[in-house]
Formats: C-alpha cells, sequence, structure tokens
C-alpha cells in the first residue's frame, strides 16, 4: 500500500471511501465476482461499484482507475457518477436513494465528515479495521485526519483539502487594501466591511459563506477553530465535546456580527432561500472575498 503523511491546511476538509456493508456475493470487499474465459483458462474478475459524487473532470477517473486496474489485476472498477457537476447535496441524496433501493454497492466516497459519520450511524459502511489490520500499519501514523468512530474505522482519507481566501483583486485596490500574508479573523472581518458596498440588487458583500446547510458545509460553523494544529473538530481527539471551546465561540460571533452589524456578509436566510452557490457569488460580483477549500 502506499501511504503518505497529509500535511496540514486551514481546514481539514476530507474525502473518506468506506465499503458498504451487506454488499451482494462475490469476492474481497462484496465485489461480483464473474468468470473470464481466456486462452490460458478462465480466470476470476472481481468487480467493484465505486459511488462518486467527483465528476471525471475534476478527478479524471478514467486514468485514475486504470493505472488501478494494472497494478492490481483482477479487479475492475465501475465508476457510478452521482452527479455531473460535482453537486456533493445532489449526490448524496441519490446515494441514500440507491442504498434504499437495494443497489449493489461496495465502495463509497464523502465529501465531508458530518455525511460520513451520518451514513455510517445509519449501517451504511462496513469498518476497514480487518483490512488495516492486515496491512500491518497504524492509520494515526500515516494520516493526518482520523476518521476512527465508534472505535473502529469505516473509512480512510482519499485526499486533503486546505482550505483559503478568495480575493478580488480589483475590489480591493479600490478600497486602497493590500493584499494580506498573514492575518487574523479579526482583520478578515474589518476587510469584509470595507469591501461591502451598494445597496438592494446591487450591493456587494464583504464576503459570503456557504454553510452549514443540508447537514452538510459544517466548517463554516467552526471557522475559528479550523486553523489549530490540535483538535479543529467539533470533537476532540479524545472523543469528548469540543463545544466549549472559545474559538467555537469566536466562530459564532464572527457570523453573527458580520451578517447582523456589519452587514458584510451575505445573509444566512438569502444563501437558503436562494439556494446560493459560493462560485456565483464570487465569479459574479456579489462578493469579494470567499473561505473555500480546494475542491
Amino acid at each position: 500500500m502506499n501511504k503518505k503523511k497529509l500535511g496540514a491546511g486551514m481546514v481539514s476538509g476530507m474525502v473518506v471511501m468506506g465499503l458498504l456493508a451487506g454488499c451482494g456475493g462475490g469476492a474481497g470487499a462484496g465485489g461480483e465476482q464473474k468468470n473470464a474465459q481466456g486462452a490460458a483458462g478462465v480466470s476470476q474478475t472481481t468487480e467493484l461499484r465505486f459511488y462518486t459524487f467527483g465528476t471525471e473532470t475534476a478527478y479524471n477517473w478514467k486514468k485514475t482507475i486504470a493505472a488501478f486496474e494494472e497494478k492490481n489485476p483482477g479487479i475492475k472498477v465501475n465508476v457510478i457518477g452521482l452527479s455531473e457537476k460535482g453537486d456533493t447535496q445532489e449526490a448524496l441524496k441519490k446515494l441514500d436513494l440507491a442504498a434504499a433501493s437495494g443497489e449493489d454497492m461496495d465502495v463509497l466516497m464523502f465529501s465531508d465528515a458530518a455525511s460520513y459519520a451520518q451514513r455510517v450511524s445509519l449501517g451504511m459502511v462496513a469498518p476497514l479495521d480487518d483490512y488495516i489490520n492486515k496491512e500491518g500499519y497504524k492509520v494515526a501514523d500515516e494520516y493526518k485526519v482520523d476518521t476512527k468512530l465508534n472505535g473502529k474505522y469505516y473509512a480512510l482519507p482519499g485526499k486533503f483539502n486546505p482550505w483559503y481566501v478568495l480575493l478580488n483583486k480589483t475590489m480591493l485596490d479600490a478600497a486602497g487594501l493590500p493584499v494580506p500574508k498573514d492575518w487574523t479573523w479579526d482583520e478578515f472581518m474589518d476587510y469584509a466591511k470595507k469591501l461591502t458596498k451598494g445597496d438592494g440588487a446591487n450591493k456587494v458583500y464583504g464576503t459570503y459563506f456557504h454553510g452549514p446547510q443540508n447537514g452538510g458545509w459544517l466548517d463554516y460553523a467552526k471557522l475559528a477553530m479550523e486553523n489549530q494544529p490540535e483538535n479543529p473538530e467539533f470533537i476532540k481527539a479524545d472523543g469528548s465535546s469540543n463545544m466549549d471551546s472559545p474559538l467555537f465561540r469566536k466562530s459564532l460571533e464572527i457570523r453573527l456580527k458580520m451578517e447582523k452589524e456589519d452587514k458584510s456578509a451575505t445573509p444566512y436566510t438569502d444563501m437558503l432561500s436562494q439556494k446560493l452557490n459560493y462560485r456565483t457569488q464570487f465569479f459574479n460580483q456579489k462578493a469579494a472575498m470567499i473561505v473555500t477549500g480546494t475542491g
């Protein structure tokens, strides 16, 4: 197994993969085993159905799967795309429908820890501990993100998504603001206030927050915790609650002040009722800055 350490970033937004519990018969992780008659006789091919929100454009599945199959002869991976535009909320709805319909599902891909944990609680995925023990390594030594739930590993990180702030340089220049090289959340709030202008339909907000919504995008509820080297999540490493962290309180205060007092962030109610999207809000210049991940 080729593994390497995942570096720290502003937010440990992760993609996780797990095996579906109760898959159809077959070899390996519940994959369907088929016989293929060749010149040398009968060989066995294990077919895996891989459900993902990732698009071909974003994840280059054809080359990735081809490389995997070349390294692992006898395994064929069938990619089941759940959203043509990589919409994780649409993908989750289709994933849940597929599970409820009893489709054969072998490998699942989630975009965030909350979606992963929820499906584990529903019994949709099986633990990987036996496979990990067979490989002979410790997850904590190999990965920065801890995916253990209830004492078991149901998934492993697929990649690490550092978060960052996208800035509209033209708007910064117009406001006489330099591109920051190192700044605090208070300074971010000050920038957003100075970059907000206009009224009504023509209003440009200093920033736009794309969540939380529909059980996802929960990072926006704990922004001040995200860049901490230890305990950046709602649950601490020891399994206890992190909700009493002063940085969690700070995160809520940031949102409240920016939306209600400074009016420098797009209202949460607008985001939900108008089904706004972070891409269009930024690229249509309705927001001067957005906090987002690498995707």
